[in-house]
């Protein structure tokens, strides 16, 4: 490694380092000693920022990572984040909003419609006298894998068909009856809380994302900040005062 590039911390770019020498060097194109020295100077000051943005992110990181691991904080932004909305968050929707990309809010919204509608289309078919292959047929492919899995599952568990003695369950069966319970009783509510956790994200992720500025970590992180700015214009004054006492005097 190359004078210049001993102080790099073991995870840091040797091309971004270099790169920063030449771009300063390149503008300042120092002559001497002391000029490479100033203009060095300012190539590791803007290095050192660049590390405090990283520090800035890590504290806001940190942040977050308290309130989804603290059940009581996690309640508390759930709770501030949906004031004024219906509906009441579950504890694991802070650590779920946090782990989806925005984009995908509207879209999960949009698929648990469209959801909605097929599954409304086959309980539909069933309630009108429906066969039960035709009421299968109307749902969405991962409803249907669902239903197979608990099908299953119920044929394993109860082989009779019928349910244990003390037991509430009523196993499911392969014909039309059990098909529109599963629809109405397991499906639909599944559906509904989809779209709600989806619809409620935006703000749960805006007020997550708020808390996360923390003064007691953020202001060390600016001060650091301010206190590199101001190192920063006192090596550019010096370059620049050097060079203006290095210009020679017009003679008459």
């Amino acid at each position: 490694m190359s004078q210049y590039e001993l102080g790099l911390l073991p995870w840091e770019s040797q091309a971004e380092f270099r790169a920063l020498h030449a771009a300063f060097h390149a503008e300042h194109q120092p002559k001497g000693a002391t000029e490479v020295s100033l203009v060095d100077q300012l190539r590791w000051i803007e290095w050192r920022r660049r590390r405090l943005r990283l520090g800035e992110r890590a504290a806001h990181m940190a942040s977050l990572q308290e309130r989804m691991g603290d059940e009581y904080k996690t309640r508390q932004t759930l709770s501030r984040a949906l004031i004024g909305h219906d509906g009441r968050a579950e504890k694991d929707e802070l650590a779920d909003t946090l782990r989806h990309a925005p984009e995908r809010d509207q879209a999960d919204v949009e698929d648990a419609t469209e959801d909605e509608r097929l599954t409304g289309k086959g309980i539909a078919v069933l309630e009108s006298g429906g066969a039960y292959e035709k009421g299968l047929a109307a749902i969405r492919d991962d409803t249907r894998g669902w239903w197979s899995r608990v099908l299953a599952e119920d044929v394993a568990t109860y082989p009779e068909g019928q349910p244990i003695e003390g037991e509430d369950y009523i196993p499911y069966r392969a014909e039309a009856l059990s098909l529109l319970r599963f629809l109405k009783d397991d499906v639909m509510p599944i559906i509904e809380e989809t779209r709600a956790q989806a619809s409620r994200r935006p703000a749960i992720r805006l007020q997550a994302h708020g808390e996360s500025v923390d003064p007691f970590r953020l202001d060390r992180v600016y001060a650091l900040d301010e206190r590199l700015t101001r190192q920063f214009e006192k090596a550019l004054a010096m370059l620049i005062r050097l060079r203006e006492i290095q210009i020679p005097t017009p003679t008459r």
